[in-house]
């Protein structure tokens, strides 16, 4: 998936989506799509953000889902899951996520998908989709 289709999704869903899949190219890519996201783009995001926000974005999946996700399916069908959960189901997965399993799935990305989303990823796209997060 690229940015262009990001932001294509972003034009099509609700606000409350929005939140939701905008961790496609931010802070929230290091739960759900780990091999996409590098600790540059992380450590990017965190200063285009408040703490609150990095905090919450970080909580939005669980890591048993990133790592069932990880081995059954392709980057596409995770990014297309993630449409399909609630609000409900996020708030349940906020109280399941620790700071401890944000590290574990920084640790599981190779440098291959490193490289390979910087390339996707521009610092303008960041900011677009920082300011489509509420707190």
């Amino acid at each position: 998936m690229t940015v262009q289709d990001v932001e294509l999704n972003v034009k099509l869903v609700t606000m409350q989506d929005v939140e939701l899949n905008v961790k496609l190219v931010t802070v929230q890519d290091v739960e759900l799509n780990v091999k996409l996201m590098t600790v540059q783009d992380v450590e990017l995001n965190v200063m285009l953000m408040t703490v609150q926000d990095v905090e919450l974005n970080v909580k939005l999946v669980t890591v048993q889902d990133v790592e069932l996700n990880v081995k059954l399916m392709t980057v596409q069908d995770v990014e297309l899951n993630v449409k399909l959960v609630t609000v409900q189901d996020v708030e349940l997965n906020v109280k399941l996520m620790t700071v401890q399993d944000v590290e574990l799935n920084v640790k599981l990305m190779t440098v291959q998908d490193v490289e390979l989303n910087v390339k996707l990823m521009t610092v303008q796209d960041v900011e677009l989709n920082v300011k489509l997060v509420t707190v």
